[in-house]
């Protein structure tokens, strides 16, 4: 199970909550409209990877993300296409760029 969150609204939450998220096997994937990610946001994020498990859904760009998935110890990530250039058809270039990032040749 995946637990959806945006980061201002669990920027308190208490260690316990994180902790019983695991406990469960719930995954939790973090949201945010701040990009890039704030220091403090990171820190917040850092901390909720200690008690449990992170997707991070925020912030990410083929510059950053193999960075941000070791820095933050992030289970993985979640990537979205980016916004409508009209009905139907969605702008894929960012997303491209960061699978070609991660892309591992064999």
């Amino acid at each position: 199970m995946i637990y959806k969150k945006d980061l201002a609204e669990v920027k308190h939450m208490e260690k316990d909550v994180a902790t019983k998220l695991r406990e469960e096997g719930i995954i939790f994937h973090i949201t945010s409209n701040d990009d890039p990610l704030t220091v403090s946001d990171k820190e917040v994020i850092s901390l909720l990877t200690k008690d449990c498990e992170v997707i991070l859904g925020a912030g990410l760009s083929a510059e950053n993300v193999i960075g941000l998935v070791d820095e933050l110890n992030l289970k993985g990530i979640v990537l979205e296409g980016g916004e409508e250039i009209k009905p139907g058809l969605k702008d894929f270039d960012a997303l491209a760029d960061i699978l070609e990032v991660l892309e591992i040749e064999e």
